[in-house]
C-alpha cells in the first residue's frame, strides 16, 4: 500500500478548498486507507482557518474555488501556511490557473477530482521537510549535524556513508512523522532495488548504534510495517 507522504501525525490532515462539493470522490475511509484526512471548505477564510489551527495541515486549493483573483488567493494561502499548498486543476482546462499556481510557488498539483490515488501521486514525491537553520537537529540522544555532516549517539561519533546520513536527517528533520520507504529510496518511482538498499542502510546503522553506543538495534530507528521508518522517542 502506498501512503501519502508530508506530515504524518495519524493521517495526514488535507483540507480541500472548492467551491463544488463532489470535488472529492471516495469515501472516508478509502482516504484513511491510504493515510489521509479531508476536510472540504468552500470559502477561503474557513479553509485559512483550519491551517492556522493545525499548522501540519496540508492545503489544497482547487481552481474552481469562487474568487476574483486566483494569485491572490495563493499568495495568501502560501503565507499562511505552515506545511505544503497543493493546486487542484482539471485536467480538461484551467491552464490559465494552472501557470498562475506554478507561478505562486505550490508545492505540487492535483488532478481534479481529487480521488485517493491522485493525491498519492501528487504528494509522494514531495521533499522530505527541514528546518531552515543548518545545525544540528536532535532527536533524544540523536544528534545529526548537517553543517558538520557528522552524527553522534549519546556523545558518541557514528560514521555514516553520505547516503546513510542524509536518511538520519530525513528521519530526524521529520520527528515524530513517519518518512515513507519511496521516499527514503529517492522517490519518483524508483524501484524495489533502491528501497531494498534503504533496509540494507537502516540495518547497518542499527548494528553501527549498538556497537558503538550501546543501544538496543532497533531502539533509535522503529520500522513503521508496510510504511517505512520513524525515530524511536
Amino acid at each position: 500500500m502506498t501512503t501519502l507522504a508530508g506530515p504524518v501525525r495519524g493521517a495526514a490532515r488535507i483540507v480541500v478548498l472548492s467551491s463544488d462539493p463532489h470535488v472529492v470522490r471516495g469515501s472516508t475511509a478509502e482516504f484513511r486507507h491510504f493515510g489521509a484526512s479531508l476536510v472540504l471548505r468552500a470559502d477561503v477564510v474557513s479553509a485559512l482557518t483550519e491551517v492556522v489551527r493545525d499548522p501540519d495541515t496540508i492545503l489544497l486549493v482547487c481552481s474552481d474555488v469562487d474568487c476574483q483573483d486566483m494569485a491572490s488567493v495563493l499568495e495568501l494561502a502560501l503565507a499562511t501556511s505552515r506545511s505544503t499548498v497543493l493546486f487542484g486543476v482539471h485536467p480538461a482546462g484551467g491552464l490559465g490557473a494552472l501557470g498562475t499556481a506554478v507561478a505562486a510557488g505550490v508545492g505540487g498539483i492535483v488532478d481534479l477530482p481529487v480521488t485517493p490515488e491522485r493525491l498519492v501521486a501528487a504528494l509522494r514525491d514531495l521533499p522530505v521537510p527541514t528546518t531552515d537553520l543548518p545545525g544540528p537537529v536532535t532527536v533524544g540522544g540523536l544528534v545529526v549535524d548537517r553543517y558538520r555532516h557528522r552524527v553522534e549517539l549519546f556523545g558518541t561519533p557514528i560514521p555514516t556513508t553520505p547516503r546513510e546520513f542524509d536518511i538520519l536527517l530525513a528521519l530526524a528533520t521529520s520527528y515524530p512523522g513517519v518518512v515513507t520507504l519511496d521516499r527514503l529510496a529517492g522517490g519518483r518511482g524508483r524501484g524495489a532495488g533502491h528501497r531494498a538498499s534503504v533496509r540494507v542502510m537502516v540495518a547497518g546503522l542499527r548494528s553501527r548504534f549498538s556497537a558503538l553506543a550501546g543501544v538496543a538495534r532497533d531502539a533509535v530507528i522503529e520500522t513503521q510495517r508496510g510504511v517505512g521508518y520513524r525515530l524511536g522517542p
